[in-house]
């Protein structure tokens, strides 16, 4: 992966948060690097990134992750739970907007993957995620979009904070969340396998029969 195209984004609630994920942006010399810092409004970059408006078209999924939250009553806010959600909502709306990465960093603290890039990826490979060190806004995730099944990973991990199912788990994490996902991405592979191979086994009988009936 060290020819990897690389997705960087900087999730922000408002301007003071994209302002301090441009700063972290600006100490990131990744090679390959495509840097985004999310926006709720207009943003000058400076030429350090680009800017990503994820309020543009009035979304309904900032408001559907704030609901759930006030639902489960958490003590704190912004709990967890609804951070990881609306980051995640960030990425994939990135994501849908512009193709052909490798990795897909969600960027919560920059000094950690401009010191531990090298070891980061290497317990990326043949993994769909890793989650970095917890950081005061939460740890740093990579998405190996390399995997032909990270779509599906991402789309599974949107509509588990979506449909409220992260306020299910007694002791939550962000790793632990998308570990879940996993497990049920790698299900979906398995039964449509199952699938596929029941397919070609009764094509298989058919074929045999009507040859049959033609002797």
């Amino acid at each position: 992966m060290s020819d990897a195209r690389i997705l960087l984004c900087a999730p922000a609630l408002n301007a003071s948060e994209s302002l301090a994920g441009l700063e972290m942006m600006r100490g990131l010399t990744l090679r390959g690097a495509t840097k985004f810092v999310v926006t709720t409004g207009k943003f000058d970059t400076e030429k350090e990134a680009r800017a990503f408006n994820v309020e543009a078209g009035y979304p309904a999924e900032t408001a559907l992750l704030q609901t759930l939250s006030r639902w489960a009553e958490v003590p704190e806010w912004p709990d967890a739970r609804f951070r990881d959600g609306y980051d995640l909502f960030c990425l994939h709306q990135i994501m849908r907007q512009n193709e052909g990465f490798d990795i897909a960093v969600l960027l919560r603290d920059g000094s950690e993957i401009q010191a531990r890039w090298a070891s980061l990826l290497r317990a990326l490979e043949g993994r769909f995620f890793v989650t970095g060190e917890t950081a005061e806004t939460g740890p740093n995730l990579l998405i190996n979009l390399a995997d032909r099944r990270a779509r599906n990973f991402l789309d599974r991990a949107a509509q588990f904070y979506f449909t409220g199912r992260a306020y299910a788990l007694e002791s939550y994490s962000l790793d632990s969340a998308l570990r879940l996902v996993v497990r049920a991405v790698e299900l979906e592979a398995d039964l449509d396998d199952v699938g596929k191979n029941t397919d070609l086994a009764g094509g298989m009988a058919a074929a045999h029969d009507n040859q049959a009936a033609s002797r």
